[in-house]
C-alpha cells in the first residue's frame, strides 16, 4: 500500500482558483489525460451557497499494455463547494477493478488562513493493489510515478485556465498573469532517478513556500517514508 499527500499555494483568491478548476471539465485541451467526463449529478443551494457535482472520469494511463484492462482508468469524483465558507472538497474513488484496486484520494481547496486573497491546495490519497498476479509492488510503484506526472500536468492546466479568466472576465482584470512556462520546464526535469525528490518537491510548486509540503509513504510494503518510488 501507498499513500501520499501533500500541498501548494495558488497565489489568486479562492473563487478564481474554483473556476479554473472546473474549467477542467468536462474536457480541457491542456489536459490529455482526461479522455471522457460524465456529468452524473450536479445540485445547487442557493440559500446555502453549496453546490454538489457527482461525476464519472476516464483518465487515459502509461501503464504497461500488459496489465490487463487498464489502458484507461475511470474514477467517480464528488465535488462539494461552499462559497460561503471559500472551500472546495474533492473526492475521488476507482470503478476500475475493484475487487483488486483501492484508489481514494481527497483535495481540498480553501482560502489561506494567513491571506486570504490566496488559496491553499491540500490533497492526500492512498492507493492499495492486491492479488495482482504477484505484481502488486510493481503496479504500485509505476502508479504513483504516474499520479506524480498527472499531478503536475493538473497544475500547468490549472496556470492556463487561470490566465485566460484573468484575461477574459472584468472580476480578475488586473491581477498579475501565472509563469506558464516555468511550470512547463518544471514537467520537463528528467525524473527518472530521483523520484522521491520530485515528490519533495511537490507537483509543479512555484517558489517553494513554507506551507509547500509532499510526503509519500508506504515504500508498497514499508509504513516509512519511500526512498524508491
Amino acid at each position: 500500500m501507498v499513500a501520499f499527500s501533500f500541498q501548494f499555494l495558488y497565489h489568486y483568491p479562492f473563487e478564481l482558483v474554483c473556476d479554473a478548476h472546473l474549467s477542467r471539465f468536462p474536457s480541457c485541451v491542456h489536459l490529455p489525460a482526461l479522455k471522457e467526463c460524465e456529468i452524473l449529478e450536479d445540485k445547487r443551494c442557493a440559500s446555502t451557497g453549496r453546490r454538489c457535482i457527482r461525476r464519472r472520469l476516464v483518465m487515459g494511463t502509461e501503464l504497461p499494455k500488459w496489465v490487463p484492462g487498464l489502458p484507461k482508468l475511470d474514477f467517480e469524483q464528488t465535488a462539494t463547494i461552499s462559497t460561503a465558507d471559500r472551500h472546495m472538497r474533492i473526492h475521488s474513488k476507482n470503478l476500475f477493478l475493484t475487487d483488486q484496486v483501492n484508489a481514494d484520494e481527497i483535495c481540498e481547496y480553501s482560502a489561506h488562513h494567513m491571506n486570504t486573497q490566496w488559496t491553499l491546495f491540500t490533497c492526500s490519497g492512498s492507493l492499495h493493489i492486491v492479488n495482482f498476479f504477484g505484481l502488486e509492488e510493481l503496479c504500485e510503484k509505476t502508479a504513483l510515478r504516474e499520479y506524480i506526472t498527472c499531478a503536475r500536468m493538473g497544475r500547468v492546466a490549472d496556470a492556463k485556465n487561470l490566465n485566460a479568466l484573468i484575461m477574459s472576465d472584468p472580476t480578475w482584470k488586473g491581477l498579475p498573469l501565472w509563469d506558464v512556462d516555468a511550470q512547463k520546464s518544471d514537467l520537463n526535469q528528467p525524473s527518472p532517478d530521483a523520484e522521491q525528490s520530485s515528490a519533495q518537491r511537490g507537483p509543479c510548486q512555484d517558489e517553494p513556500e513554507e506551507e509547500d509540503r509532499v510526503a509519500v509513504e508506504g515504500a508498497v510494503s514499508d509504513s516509512s517514508a519511500a526512498e524508491d518510488t
